[in-house]
């Protein structure tokens, strides 16, 4: 991850103060922030005196803050960010919101610029993912996987390439990439029951929709795709599909026409299986559960630690719970 987009996205992502994914069972997101955020000024550390915005802190300092009606022109719910370098080193910010995708350098996070946005299909949520100097987004509203054009972004411009609708693709929850293999995945589409499809990125330009790579035996809320380079599983590429009510599902996707499912897991306190991260040496999964706090079924927001050297037989190790009265 970039250090200073880690710094800028803490702020950008937080356009909408209580927004939340919108798939189905959702309550809508809380009423967007207007006017104007906080740039080119000190950073605002907690507990400063003086400060001209008091946001609720922990080890974080505010660098800038800039809300969906600067992005957009009105203020609108925001739901996901993503970050993308150009080949000249520069660091944006590809942000969604309501009725659009706004791009944004974070170069210099005091100084955020707006590079523009792109407008799509009004839904609550939308998701993005980067890739060879394009940009594809999902959302919740229908005309499939929106590729924008960022290959110009240093010089100010971004604009629409087109739409990707093969074999009636219209909605999408999620979007999971793998730079390694050039693929990318859709979570919670209207096909195949919303599990997982396969997306071809050959030709970053003009992404392709396969029959194979496709997997429909749970629906799949998010995913993490990655090849091995070392160990064991070297040289296969690996989805760690978060399957809501279904928990966690270990697929090998490295023969795109035959889609294998190696390991399963239902965790104790399973709620609704959401999202995770792999650890950076490829044997622990950190996996986030949207429904266990909802139920009562843990102390506050929890993580699942989940040991996955055995990709067949995904393990259970504990629980880290932060205390925070949230859900994650």
């Amino acid at each position: 991850m970039l250090p200073r987009i880690l710094a800028a996205a803490a702020v950008l992502a937080a356009l909408t103060p209580g927004a939340a994914s919108a798939h189905e069972g959702h309550e809508p997101p809380g009423e967007p922030v207007g006017g104007h955020g906080y740039t080119g000024g000190d950073p605002i550390r907690p507990g400063s005196s003086g400060a001209a915005l008091e946001f609720p802190a922990h080890r974080v300092a505010l660098l800038s803050w800039l809300t969906s009606e600067e992005l957009t022109g009105r203020p609108q719910p925001s739901n996901d960010i993503w970050g993308y370098v150009s080949p000249s080193g520069r660091e944006y910010a590809l942000i969604g919101l309501q009725t659009a995708t706004a791009v944004v350098e974070v170069t210099d996070p005091l100084q955020p610029v707006v590079v523009g946005s792109i407008r799509g299909p009004s839904s609550f949520w939308r998701d993005i993912k980067a890739y060879g100097g394009f940009a594809y987004v999902t959302n919740e509203r229908g005309r499939g996987l929106q590729v924008i054009d960022l290959r110009q972004v240093d010089e100010g411009r971004v604009r629409r390439r087109g739409w990707l609708r093969k074999d009636g693709l219209a909605t999408a929850h999620n979007i999971a990439l793998d730079p390694d293999s050039g693929w990318a995945y859709l979570a919670g589409s209207n096909l195949v029951g919303g599990g997982l499809v396969g997306v071809d990125l050959a030709d970053p330009r003009h992404p392709q929709l396969p029959r194979a790579a496709r997997w429909a035996e749970h629906y799949v809320h998010d995913m993490l795709a990655v090849t091995f380079a070392a160990g064991p599983w070297a040289g296969r590429e690996i989805v760690f599909a978060f399957s809501g009510f279904d928990g966690l599902d270990v697929l090998d996707v490295t023969d795109k026409a035959n889609v294998v499912r190696l390991g399963h897991l239902i965790y104790p306190g399973l709620g609704y299986c959401h999202s995770g991260a792999l650890s950076a040496d490829g044997r622990t999964l950190y996996v986030n559960d949207e429904g266990d706090e909802i139920r009562d079924l843990v102390p506050g927001a929890t993580t699942f630690v989940v040991d996955v050297r055995d990709l067949e037989a995904p393990r259970f190790v504990r629980t880290v719970a932060s205390g925070a009265a949230s859900i994650d």
